[in-house]
């Protein structure tokens, strides 16, 4: 059994790159001794790594588009939150949503177009862009 083990963790800095094989090796370093490197060993990275990898325009659909203000969203990813602006940039909805899809009657609003942004996890925006009520 060995006692007294210190762990380093290393933690990539940057943005691995799917579907890339990548190489790592270790080795031991003590007060009085470091140990060879190990062998080389390698990984390779599949699918989607990222929130914005996974979700591509297709994952997360809002319909009708233009719409007479009653609309639907669907994702592959929870939704936490839609945000709704007009023109201006002012914040005229919100509302928090935590399912995959949602439905919505904001008819009461003018005709015109508006700007969406849709939040997922800790409130980063997976997509953003306009829908026309007419």
């Amino acid at each position: 059994m060995v006692s007294n083990v210190t762990t380093s963790f290393l933690q990539c800095s940057s943005q691995m790159e799917r579907n890339t094989v990548y190489f790592w090796k270790v080795r031991g370093t003590t007060a009085v001794d470091t140990s060879s490197w190990s062998v080389v060993r390698s990984f390779t990275t599949e699918g989607y790594i990222g929130i914005s990898e996974y979700l591509n325009e297709e994952a997360i659909l809002i319909y009708p588009n233009p719409s007479n203000g009653v609309f639907s969203i669907q994702s592959e990813l929870e939704i936490s939150r839609i945000d709704l602006f007009n023109v201006l940039g002012e914040n005229i909805y919100s509302t928090p949503i935590n399912a995959k899809q949602a439905e919505f009657d904001l008819s009461q609003k003018s005709k015109g177009i508006y700007f969406y942004q849709i939040h997922a996890g800790n409130n980063q925006i997976i997509k953003s862009g306009k829908i026309i009520f007419k």
